[in-house]
């Protein structure tokens, strides 16, 4: 018999439900969908800072 969990995980990076491919931790539960571990950490041209560079960076858990 195939017993599939019920349970579902949040992604780090997007904050959405994890599904298809993806990066986990199983020891500190950590995932990250493969799109988000892939997106680039600095963005030209974004619509809303149209007149710099957006930078994105990880907040630690102490600042989130």
């Amino acid at each position: 018999m195939n017993h599939q969990s019920e349970e579902t995980f949040c992604c780090f990076g997007c904050k959405r439900k994890v599904k298809g491919p993806s990066f986990s931790c199983s020891e500190c539960g950590f995932f990250l969908h493969k799109g988000c571990a892939e997106a680039p950490i600095e963005i030209q041209h974004h619509p809303f800072h149209r007149d710099h560079l957006l930078i994105l960076r990880q907040l630690s858990s102490i600042e989130g």
